[in-house]
């Protein structure tokens, strides 16, 4: 009688590459962890100094400078010998970003490495062209919007990616469009958007109706591309204009934070605006659910850069707030006027006031709005279906 041979699926090791795992990760990264774990995806995780002991997450230890960096060089062994002298091949081994980087890889080595952030992909190329990482290795590089500014990097800064990175990943039109900027041409293109994972959204009570305040939110770092003076000045309009009761919370942290609370001081409206600083991403879940519309209010900032898309745009769509934005970046791909949002011009301000105080007055009557809003966000944003592509890859 012979045997039966059963084969057994040979666990695929899995690398996730980020910049920060603290209070600085972005919320769209966290995001997507989480539903990696969910999912049953087991990977470890690379971030830049981190300093907890949470195990399967490893440190780049990289210094703020170059002579921090010199600092910790110690080339006590043959292996760190090899790699020191194998990273002077790049510019960032001189540096010795690279140096740092591939100490983890003297003694790990992984199917995938997924990386988050062009710039850090480029390191993980480097290393792969110079053998720190096996040629087997598959290498994913998602693209988020401040790594597509071609200003900075100019156009054959990620030209490695064609000799050593077998997927990029973009999230809309506008970043597809920049990255055709670049002389990125052999990997395989993939649109993954930013998504959002709706079972999280069902662990959050919602209340809609407006009592007796108006609850106004808006979600980012405090930096100039989301254009938080902007939405001061408009906040400060329609107070002018309405009778209700008006509280507008700023959730985020940023180097803008003194001159926004000096602003808010000068319009007068420290009753109205809360700057509320740093959030965790459920207790941002949970003030959305609580308030009735979203407010962005993002630009271009000097260098060039916009939003890509804006995660939470989309979970305050799929919560069934009134969304009032700028069309800037890849954001009108999300907010469609008159359809599931209203679009402002931020230099309109009296016309986008205006807008403002209809919906205030007039709340129920934008109804159709939020229902087509979550509708819209369900069907294109959802990672249960957006990202089923990325678990096929790594699976």
């Amino acid at each position: 009688m012979k045997r039966k041979v059963v084969s057994v699926k040979q666990r695929k090791e899995i690398l996730v590459f980020i910049n920060y795992y603290n209070s600085k990760t972005e919320s769209f990264i966290l995001s997507q962890l989480e539903f990696f774990k969910k999912k049953g995806l087991d990977y470890s995780l690379l971030a830049y100094n981190y300093a907890g002991s949470e195990k399967g997450i490893y440190s780049v230890p990289i210094g703020s400078n170059f002579k921090e960096r010199l600092a910790n060089i110690k080339l006590n062994s043959w292996k760190k010998l090899w790699l020191f002298f194998s990273s002077l091949k790049f510019k960032s081994g001189w540096n010795l970003s690279l140096y740092q980087t591939g100490l983890h890889f003297l003694d790990h080595q992984y199917d995938f490495i997924y990386c988050h952030f062009g710039t850090n992909g480029k390191l993980i190329a480097q290393l792969k062209n110079i053998s720190v990482i096996n040629a087997q290795t598959q290498i994913i590089v998602q693209f988020h919007g401040l790594d597509l500014n071609r200003k900075k990097y100019g156009t054959d800064y990620y030209s490695i990616f064609n000799r050593e990175v077998e997927y990029v990943i973009y999230g809309s039109d506008l970043a597809f469009r920049l990255l055709q900027e670049f002389t990125i041409t052999k990997p395989k293109n993939l649109k993954i958007p930013v998504s959002i994972d709706f079972s999280k959204l069902h662990e959050v009570s919602r209340e809609r109706d407006i009592k007796d305040t108006v609850k106004l939110i808006s979600v980012g770092r405090l930096i100039p591309l989301k254009g938080h003076e902007i939405a001061l000045n408009l906040i400060s309009l329609l107070k002018l204009k309405t009778s209700k009761k008006i509280l507008f919370e700023i959730i985020g942290d940023g180097h803008l934070k003194s001159a926004l609370e000096n602003k808010i001081k000068a319009l007068g409206l420290e009753r109205e605006v809360l700057l509320s600083g740093w959030k965790s991403h459920d207790d941002v879940l949970k003030t959305l659910a609580g308030s009735h519309i979203y407010l962005y209010t993002g630009i271009q900032d000097q260098d060039g850069r916009v939003e890509m898309q804006g995660l939470a745009n989309l979970e305050a769509m799929a919560l069934g707030l009134t969304v009032v934005s700028t069309d800037v970046g890849g954001v009108g791909e999300i907010v469609l006027d008159q359809k599931n949002g209203i679009i402002i011009d931020p230099n309109e301000l009296e016309a986008a006031s205006e807008k403002l105080r209809n919906i205030l007055e007039n709340y129920e009557d934008h109804n159709h709005l939020r229902l087509e809003a979550k509708s819209h966000v369900f069907a294109h944003y959802n990672m249960d279906k957006v990202y089923q592509v990325v678990l096929d890859i790594l699976n």
